[in-house]
């Protein structure tokens, strides 16, 4: 990759779903932060930018001091953490406490490092921000030790856990399953009181609460048209509005 590329927008490397912790001496483990993922860069001007490419200074105008404090000539992946990370996505863009979690590093002192291991490109990230810097810090976790980390992210009702093969070089834009992302999922019955039919085929259930507020649209296909009474949801929390983020069926009962 061209070094001129160093200063625009690049992809994160995305992860693909897990259901459940595992032991693994290849694999690192890391806590799933519930924030705004971001690519950070200092090549040209220090800049971050969205997993879509967004200009996040823009959006959290407290950003553009955090990122000031960075060295010079780096890219790294991140998170973007607000203060109050369970209603994040409501937060305003000014008077936010912001934390730079960082857990990878792709490109310093004109090289970049993408064909490079996992556990090499972590020794390069801790190399780059060697001095405290308030505000930043490097993402902490475990080797090989997924179950050990599980409990503590659940006792934080954090979002959920990344599990990383540490011989995975990095590529931008890619979902890998060298990259697992394993949620920390609420669970609860609702009640299923109409089926619609989907649009190009299948039909949604919908789902909902004790308020008799519509919970969640799940799509089934054609051969699951029957919907039972009852369905058990795991979701990662609601909106203001009481709609489930993230909903899977974890079971049924008629």
């Amino acid at each position: 990759m061209a070094d001129d590329h160093a200063r625009g927008f690049l992809a994160p490397m995305l992860a693909t779903p897990y259901p459940q912790p595992f032991d693994d001496p290849n694999w690192w483990f890391e806590v799933k932060w519930d924030g705004f993922r971001a690519i950070v860069n200092t090549v040209d001007r220090p800049k971050a930018f969205s997993r879509r490419g967004t200009d996040l200074v823009s959006r959290f105008p407290g950003l553009g001091p955090l990122l000031a404090s960075l060295p010079a000539g780096w890219i790294w992946d991140g998170e973007l953490i607000g203060e109050h990370r369970s209603t994040w996505g409501s937060l305003p863009a000014t008077g936010q406490r912001l934390t730079l979690a960082l857990f990878d590093c792709l490109y310093g002192q004109g090289r970049w490092f993408l064909d490079w291991p996992l556990a090499q490109r972590q020794e390069r990230l801790r190399q780059s921000l060697r001095d405290p810097i308030a505000g930043v810090r490097v993402s902490p976790g475990l080797v090989g030790q997924g179950t050990a980390l599980w409990p503590w992210v659940q006792r934080e009702q954090l979002e959920g856990m990344m599990a990383k093969r540490l011989d995975s070089p990095y590529r931008p834009g890619q979902r890998s399953p060298s990259w697992r992302k394993i949620l920390a999922l609420k669970t609860d019955w609702f009640a299923v009181e109409q089926v619609e039919r989907r649009e190009g085929g299948g039909w949604w259930w919908l789902a909902r609460d004790d308020q008799g507020r519509l919970a969640a649209r799940i799509f089934v296909p054609d051969q699951e048209a029957a919907a039972p009474r009852w369905v058990l949801l795991g979701y990662r929390g609601t909106s203001a509005e009481g709609r489930l983020r993230h909903p899977r069926v974890l079971g049924r009962r008629p």
